[in-house]
């Protein structure tokens, strides 16, 4: 028959696992997994019924099945589907293979093997349908988004057949199926205390969770029951369920078959009577294999709490920080112990002196029918292969080698050139890797091939951890490489996913830390509490991160202005130590356009800082760079040959500060206005007192920095995988966006604009006290005052346009007293007239003196001040390369030069032509609709 025939044909099989890409290895006997691509880790066998099967032994893998199997996982098809594909790809005849009245649940095949397994997806799913009628999963804390994904159900009064042949229930059962597997546990609620929790069916019991885990380096916990491993998936780890003694017995020989550890186990087994039994055998057998384990600690303080179920239900947040921890410290210890274990390893004939600090190559020979061994010196130093990375950007695969010198060095090298051409091996060691191979020939191809020998050795051991890199930091998502993590731009960090910050990158050495969290609480985070300015400051540090993962609609800029002596730069100082050593990470003002955009765009959503707008050489600049900063992206620019360069994105917030408030550097309108949040008056007023608040504020950023900012990311990462806690995180965040603008005039559309940059520092807020464990910025006051002041601040913010309109609307309507060319008698004298104030001359008007253009722009604040912003935003035409407020002009009167202060009107004059067009383009629309409207019949 059609089924048998397939399943009983090994060389079908083999086929099959070669189109896959399974190959016999050199032992003839293992091929390589076509599932996980570890290699030695696949076998294949003949079952007692004749069959073939395969089974990958490796821990994170463990897929297996026959030759059906293997074509419905690999093609994604139903049984019938991969039956008859199989039947034409080998020329068998499949005329029984489909049976029209197979019953719910059955096979859907003519000929049912001996050893097919009952399929329990339709039970499962009709369990699960009724899982509303329950809230016992919701009150242990499972989320509804767990209950879903994983199909847990429910089944009121359950009753089974025993084996005596009368029907037996014991209440309500909790349906737990197994995860990849065609298997399901029942769970009883309230059982007699004499009958057992757990009803299993009958045949093999597969380890819980087993086939979901992917591969990678995080660690592998370890529980006794499947709702306490699924309590550990919901927070966000790895885990597998043993189910009892049985499951050690599983995991112990899944172990013996694997030559390598690749990643550590946490065991996290239950603290009642039981529980410490299997974890005292687990840790004997696990001792024995020398394999890493570390053992989680439940608390002792949160009482009834004995297996991770129960703390997830009594206190989830303690459950996360614990498992923070031990995931944190595993990771560390099994650092440590996989370098002690392979410390010495060299393949091939190679020998390391370690006094010497000499590598030899080793050769055997013979001498007088005597054997003779001979050590060659091919490098002067060790000479290791560490790990191998893949960069997800360019697809180029590297090997990483590390080297004891003169230094110690480590470095990247494409795969292809140590593998490759000797001479470009050569080369690129020694001008661009630094590693002084001696310029010999014999010498290089034997380092070369000594480097081959040790890269098949590591990877037949399956010693070497491939890792993936990226020059891209932030939040980052690949389809091709199965990644959706957050890159730390720090190379020895991964956050997720096996990825890392490439070793060369950039800002390796900016996002360094130094000191602890408490320090930097107690240094620099307290005592910058006395400044609100400096705490909005903060937030805005932090709100940074929280742009993409909450989907706030755009990016803003926070500015801090103020006298000298009132704190600017160490507000900055104080807000750059949250990711990096300050110096390193604020660029000032002494920048360009493209310099600034560039960076941001590198740093993508940590926040900008620019320090001291006055050092800015170009101040036209400012305009353009806070439209392009509070959008995200550059203008559209094009390279040489004209073609449209790649444009520069990121999502981040611009932290700057100055003496002169940002509003007066710009000239793109109202617009640009709502993109930023003004904070006055510096951090902290000038006084003595504060000079030293600040001076002790500086030279702590520089002893505590970066390792707050990096634990919030941590923390963060872990967080958005929490979904109670994100979606009420969201909530709050759209709550926030509708309430904060109706605190505000109704009327003040910059005021309503602002509020939704208010709103992400508010939810910022609520993370921070989640993420430190206390309120320390008091944000819902902070906050509050912020929009009062937003409020007043927007009203007043185009004070400098609106004395400028007035200034001009006077000369309008004044026009007679200023003198106008043409004026002028025949011998081209003008003249005098009493009441003339200036004159009217290259379409500019000019003021003889400052105190007629005072008493105009008086009535708008401080004149000085006025004027200042005046000719900063080319409203006042002044001397070129003058500080001053005056131009020298030639009067029309006597033709004698003159000091004048000079009014360009042309600003005033494109508004007034953009109002005309305005209106001319409403009232062409309401002609059209008019017309529209006449051609209208009225249905009445």
């Amino acid at each position: 028959m059609a089924i048998s025939t397939l399943k009983s044909n090994k060389d079908y099989l083999i086929s099959k696992l070669n189109q896959y890409g399974s190959h016999v290895s050199n032992d003839k006997v293992h091929y390589n997994c076509c599932f996980c691509n570890s290699s030695d880790a696949m076998s294949i066998k003949e079952e007692s019924d004749g069959t073939y099967t395969y089974k990958c032994f490796s821990i994170g893998c463990g897929e297996h099945g026959d030759i059906i199997n293997l074509v419905m996982e690999k093609e994604n098809v139903d049984t019938k589907e991969a039956i008859k594909m199989l039947c034409n790809e080998f020329g068998i005849n499949n005329e029984v293979i489909h049976q029209s009245n197979a019953k719910e649940g059955s096979r859907e095949v003519s000929e049912k093997p001996k050893n097919e397994e009952k399929d329990y997806t339709n039970f499962i799913l009709q369990a699960h349908k009724n899982i509303g009628k329950t809230d016992y999963l919701i009150n242990r804390g499972f989320s509804k988004e767990t209950i879903d994904k994983y199909k847990l159900g429910y089944i009121p009064n359950y009753s089974f057949r025993s084996k005596n042949g009368n029907d037996v229930s014991y209440g309500d059962a909790i349906i737990i199926p197994y995860p990849g597997e065609n298997y399901y546990i029942l769970r009883w609620i309230n059982p007699p205390k004499d009958i057992a929790k757990y009803k299993k069916l009958s045949g093999k019991e597969p380890l819980f969770n087993l086939k979901k885990i992917k591969p990678g380096i995080e660690p592998i916990f370890i529980t006794e029951g499947q709702l306490d491993c699924l309590s550990l998936i919901q927070i966000g780890a790895t885990c597998i369920g043993l189910n009892g003694v049985g499951g050690i017995n599983k995991l112990i020989k899944l172990l013996k078959k694997n030559k390598e550890q690749h990643r550590p186990f946490i065991i996290c087994l239950d603290e009642d009577g039981p529980g410490k039994d299997a974890k005292e055998k687990l840790i004997k057998k696990l001792n024995e294999l020398n394999v890493y384990y570390y053992v989680f600690d439940f608390p002792k303080d949160i009482e009834g709490v004995k297996d991770p179920n129960d703390l997830l239900a009594k206190n989830k947040n303690k459950l996360i920080e614990l498992v923070d921890a031990a995931t944190d410290e595993a990771l560390k210890e099994f650092k440590e112990f996989k370098i002690k274990q392979n410390l010495n390893k060299i393949y091939g004939n190679y020998t390391y002196d370690e006094k010497k600090n000499i590598l030899f190559k080793i050769i055997e020979g013979e001498k007088d029918g005597e054997p003779t061994v001979d050590y060659i010196p091919i490098y002067d130093g060790d000479l290791r292969i560490i790990g191998t990375t893949v960069n997800i950007d360019t697809d180029i695969e590297n090997i990483v080698l590390k080297s004891k010198m003169i230094f110690e060095a480590k470095k990247e090298v494409e795969k292809g050139i140590l593998l490759g051409s000797t001479n470009k091996f050569t080369e690129v060691l020694n001008n661009e890797k630094g590693f002084r191979i001696k310029p010999n020939k014999r010498t290089q191809s034997d380092i070369q091939n000594y480097i081959y020998d040790q890269y098949a050795g590591l990877e037949k051991d399956r010693i070497l951890a491939e890792k993936y890199t990226t020059e891209k930091i932030g939040f980052i998502k690949s389809d091709k490489f199965d990644i959706d993590t957050f890159v730390y731009p720090d190379s020895a960090i991964t956050l997720g996913d096996n990825l890392y910050y490439i070793e060369n990158g950039m800002y390796n050495n900016i996002f360094k830390s130094k000191g602890t969290v408490d320090e930097w609480i107690e240094n620099i985070l307290k005592p910058s509490l006395a400044s609100d300015n400096m705490k909005i400051m903060l937030l805005g540090t932090f709100a940074s991160i929280l742009i993409e993962p909450l989907g706030a609609h755009e990016n803003f800029i926070i500015e801090l202005s103020g006298n000298t002596g009132t704190s600017k730069t160490t507000a900055l100082n104080v807000c750059a130590s949250v990711f990096g050593e300050p110096t390193k990470y604020i660029t000032d003002w002494r920048t360009t356009s493209t310099a600034a955009i560039s960076k941001a765009s590198e740093i993508n959503v940590f926040p900008l800082m620019l320090d001291d707008t006055k050092k800015c050489d170009d101040k036209k600049i400012i305009s353009s760079l806070v439209y392009s900063l509070s959008s995200g992206r550059d203008k559209a620019r094009s390279d040489v040959t004209g073609k449209a360069r790649e444009v520069k994105t990121f999502k981040n917030i611009t932290l700057t500060c100055g003496e002169v408030p940002l509003h007066d550097y710009l000239t793109e309108g109202r617009g640009a206005l709502s993109r930023f949040i003004a904070l006055e008056g510096g951090a902290l007023e000038k006084s003595n007192q504060n000079k030293l608040i600040a001076d002790q504020l500086n030279i702590n950023t520089h002893k505590y920095y970066g390792t707050i900012g990096f634990k919030f990311v941590e923390w963060l990462v872990k967080k958005l995988k929490d979904i109670d806690f994100m979606s009420m995180t969201n909530d709050l965040y759209l709550t926030y966006m509708q309430q904060l603008p109706q605190k505000v005039d109704a009327d003040n559309e910059m005021a309503q604009r602002r509020c939704n940059h208010v709103a992400l520092l508010k939810i910022t807020g609520y993370v921070l006290e989640s993420f430190l464990g206390q309120d320390y910025f008091n944000y819902e006051e902070l906050i509050n005052d912020l929009v009062k002041e937003i409020n007043q601040n927007s009203k007043e913010a185009d004070v400098i346009e609106a004395a400028y309109i007035g200034v001009m609307e006077y000369c309008t309507k004044n026009s007679i007293s200023f003198y106008k060319e043409g004026e002028e008698n025949d011998c081209g004298i003008i003249t005098e007239r009493p009441n003339t104030i200036g004159q009217f001359k290259d379409n500019l008007y000019m003021f003889y003196s400052k105190t007629d253009l005072y008493k105009i722009i008086e009535e708008y604040g401080d004149a000085t001040d006025i004027l200042r912003n005046f000719r900063d935003r080319g409203y006042l035409v002044v001397n070129k390369g003058s500080n001053h407020f005056a131009k020298s002009v030639a009067k029309l009167t006597d033709k004698k030069v003159k000091r004048m202060y000079v009014i360009n009107p042309g600003p005033y004059q494109e508004a007034i032509e953009k109002e005309k067009e305005l209106e001319e383009q409403n009232n062409q629309e309401t002609n059209n609709f008019q017309e529209t409207f006449d051609d209208m019949e009225i249905p009445f």
